[in-house]
């Protein structure tokens, strides 16, 4: 069983290096898609089955997120994989690998869609619009005010249909 470990990381190196380490096994190969305004972690230099997806940033809540998604899965499809598990760098798995393999290999596949939102979020992510290509934590920048203010004008006249 070939699998395709599909991640989204943009920090904390250290723990996507212990990520790739507790899922790594000789089936696996680990798609990593790291934006291009930050470097590429030094530290997984050690496996030879990372490979690194290059992209443009990707924003919270953003269609960057979804390319990102797209890019890492036009990659990897070439190879051939039984399966396909999305993962942010910041996930840790809390079972062991033998563990997946056995679900995996008894039909355990498992995708999960919603209607509505997940009680340990806000309801306001699924509820209103967000724009895309800003730096949300710069509350300094002048674009960054303006598309916070834009986004809590429209919060007043338009809501998402669920």
């Amino acid at each position: 069983m070939k699998i395709a470990y599909l991640i989204l990381a943009h920090n904390n190196y250290n723990h996507l290096k212990r990520l790739v380490s507790a899922l790594n096994d000789s089936n696996v190969v680990f798609f990593i898609h790291i934006d291009t305004t930050l470097k590429l972690p030094n530290n997984l230099n050690e496996f030879e089955n990372v490979v690194f997806i290059r992209g443009p940033k990707v924003s919270w809540a953003g269609w960057s997120s979804t390319e990102a998604i797209i890019s890492l899965l036009r990659t990897a499809k070439g190879y051939g994989f039984d399966y396909y598990i999305f993962l942010s760098g910041v996930d840790y798995p809390i079972r062991p690998n033998s563990f997946l393999y056995t679900q995996l290999s008894t039909g355990g596949e498992f995708m999960n869609i919603k209607k509505g939102y997940y009680g340990h979020k806000s309801e306001q992510r699924i509820k209103y619009y967000y724009f895309d290509g800003f730096d949300r934590r710069n509350t300094r920048s002048i674009k960054t005010v303006f598309f916070y203010l834009l986004e809590r004008t429209i919060k007043l006249f338009f809501q998402k249909r669920t």
